[in-house]
């Protein structure tokens, strides 16, 4: 018959739904109503890449349809990272008044409304300014996105299933990619009838405002701020913290948010990690704004080239899955963030090859081998590098932390396709083609030349000794 150390072990390594363990100081407890939350949340980062992807790949549709120049278009995508940007200190401090629930309801707030803008946007050929103001309010959303996701599996999941829930976000954030991606370019094309250009993508961000408001409604009912009881031990350590400083006034909030700003800027370890998620998501984000019109540089117009790119982003969006799905598991059991993060990066980096030498001798398979392999390997690193973030900032709050990286990445992503549309502009598709592979490489630099500290890692097995320790004592 298996000791009561053996059980609590045991029951922290399954993470066993609805188990609770009665340690000394803190009950840990994992609910299955977690899953239900995590559902939701994916979906909402289902639906807000969806919408981010669905723009590129039309970049000529629209251009024509709104009567503006193809850079308009550019930054109906990347008008997002700009405002993400400059808005992560005040939602940072906004997320940390509001609390896991309302932050939650203020995101799908300002998706629903970016969403209903871009649908009546796209009802009038004079629209465009009503699209970016729908695209600006999208774009704000995903200032809090990763934070919030990071969230949810600190508050909610068990020690050994953070990184799988992560994983399941990152996984669903692929994947609206690919629907954004691929849907946009089958709905609509250049030689269509403008009357049933507007028809299509009114319907289309008609649709998607719909199912917010569903999605919204269910997140006002069934989810709470937090569980009654903490599902691991570095959760508890973080709620005992938070129960000795309890709720700060509005300038002490801003206080500590700067503070944590500035503790976090003089960090090498933070700032490191946050270069690399910047430049995994900025090559995704990269080929997404530009590769149809990278395309359309390199090869023979044709109406069938927007369509080529959509699928070969679908492509990489189900590869950027497939790379999460793969990392997940091994980062559960192993913990080795920082190697998972280095393989991703490097494999990523040499994945661009195929693309170059696509552009240098106009082979459009190779352009979309390239391109695929960029977002597995992508994919691959961004679990990790989000982990280690979390272990090397521990226990700082997980929402203001990945706020601020955020910030960064949204900056880095907006300069990174900015240069490559001023590349392909100026010079040709091979320069612009060029910058994935740079980016990736210098990161991936940085990151190896940097060691790093696991401090939730050590906190949760500095939990389980005390707590095991007092358990036999009691016995």
């Amino acid at each position: 018959m298996p000791t009561k150390i053996e059980s609590l072990a045991e029951n922290e390594k399954n993470g066993l739904s609805d188990v609770v363990e009665e340690t000394g100081k803190h009950s840990i407890k994992s609910y299955k109503i977690r899953w239900f939350i995590l559902s939701n949340y994916a979906m909402l980062a289902f639906v807000v890449c969806v919408n981010s992807t669905s723009h590129g790949p039309i970049n000529n549709v629209l251009v024509g349809y709104f009567q503006v120049g193809a850079w308009h278009i550019d930054l109906l995508t990347t008008i997002r990272s700009l405002l993400v940007a400059f808005s992560t200190l005040p939602f940072a401090i906004i997320s940390s008044r509001l609390g896991y629930k309302r932050t939650f309801i203020f995101q799908y707030g300002l998706f629903t409304s970016g969403v209903l803008l871009t649908a009546i946007g796209a009802l009038f050929r004079q629209g465009y300014a009503l699209t970016l103001c729908g695209q600006i309010n999208t774009g704000l959303t995903s200032t809090l996105l990763s934070a919030q996701a990071l969230e949810t599996a600190a508050i909610w999941f068990p020690a050994n299933e953070v990184a799988i829930a992560i994983a399941i976000v990152t996984m669903m954030r692929a994947l609206g990619r690919a629907v954004g991606s691929i849907t946009t370019t089958v709905l609509v094309n250049a030689d269509m009838p403008n009357e049933d250009i507007k028809l299509r993508l009114a319907s289309y961000y008609g649709g998607m405002t719909g199912l917010m408001v569903l999605m919204l409604i269910s997140v006002i009912v069934f989810v709470d701020d937090a569980p009654a009881h903490p599902p691991s031990y570095a959760q508890a350590a973080v709620i005992k913290t938070k129960s000795k400083t309890g709720k700060e006034k509005l300038k002490e909030t801003f206080k500590l948010s700067i503070g944590l700003l500035w503790d976090l800027l003089r960090d090498l370890q933070f700032q490191t990690i946050s270069l690399c998620i910047a430049t995994a998501l900025s090559v995704i984000r990269f080929n997404t704004t530009l590769l149809s019109s990278i395309l359309h540089e390199t090869f023979e117009k044709d109406i069938s080239l927007n369509v080529k790119a959509g699928y070969a982003l679908m492509g990489m969006s189900f590869a950027t899955t497939i790379g999460s799905l793969i990392v997940g598991p091994i980062l559960s059991k192993y913990k080795n963030y920082k190697a998972m993060a280095l393989l991703g990066l490097t494999l990523g980096c040499f994945s661009c090859l195929p693309t170059i030498m696509g552009c240098l001798y106009k082979s459009l398979i190779a352009v979309e081998v390239g391109v695929v392999l960029q977002g597995m390997f992508c994919g691959f690193a961004t679990p990790a590098l989000y982990e280690l973030l979390r272990e090397v900032t521990y226990p700082k709050s997980a929402m203001q932390v990945t706020a601020f990286a955020v910030g960064g990445t949204a900056l880095s992503i907006f300069l990174w396709s900015s240069l490559g549309r001023i590349l392909l502009t100026n010079t040709n598709a091979v320069y612009a083609a060029t910058v994935p592979a740079a980016i990736l490489f210098f990161s991936g630099l940085f990151l190896a030349c940097k060691s790093m500290t696991l401090h939730r890692q050590e906190a949760e097995e500095t939990g389980e000794r005390q707590e095991l320790l007092g358990s036999d004592t009691q016995e």
